[in-house]
C-alpha cells in the first residue's frame, strides 16, 4: 500500500500545470520636492517630499519598473542641491536647512561623546 502512495505522488509531480500571473496598471502619484531636515544625511541638504501631489495617473507595471530609479540610489550633496534648485527651492532655504541639520548632528555627537564618557567611568568604577 505504501508503494502505491509513492507512485501516485510521483505521477502527480510529472503532470504539467500551466500557471500564469499577470498584473494590471500601477497608480502613480508624483509628489513635489522640498528641502528637509534629516540628521542622518551626512553633508549638504536633505530632500523630502511635499504634501501636495500631481493628479494620479496609471502606468503599466512593466513600464513603471523600467522607468523607476533604483531604491539604493544615493545622491551626493551637490546632486541633492541641484534637485532642490531645479524644483524652485530658494538658495537661502537650502542653506538654512543645511545649517540646522549640521547643528542637530553636532548636538548628537556631543550627546554620544557624553554617553561614552559616562559609560567608561562606570566600567572603570566596576573594575576597581
Amino acid at each position: 500500500n505504501k508503494s502505491t502512495n509513492i507512485e501516485m505522488i510521483a505521477s502527480d509531480k510529472t503532470k504539467t500545470h500551466k500557471k500564469s500571473v499577470s498584473f494590471g496598471d500601477t497608480r502613480v502619484r508624483e509628489y513635489g520636492v522640498v528641502c528637509d531636515i534629516n540628521p542622518a544625511c551626512e553633508d549638504g541638504p536633505s530632500i523630502g517630499l511635499d504634501w501636495n501631489y500631481e493628479a494620479e495617473h496609471s502606468v503599466p507595471v512593466d513600464q513603471f519598473c523600467k522607468d523607476s530609479p533604483s531604491p539604493a540610489n544615493v545622491l551626493d550633496a551637490e546632486k541633492r542641491k541641484a534637485i532642490l534648485l531645479q524644483w524652485g527651492v530658494p538658495k537661502d532655504e537650502i542653506w538654512a536647512s543645511t545649517l540646522e541639520q549640521s547643528a542637530i548632528q553636532e548636538g548628537r555627537m556631543k550627546s554620544y561623546a557624553s554617553f561614552l564618557k559616562k559609560l567608561m567611568k562606570r566600567e572603570q568604577a566596576q573594575g576597581n
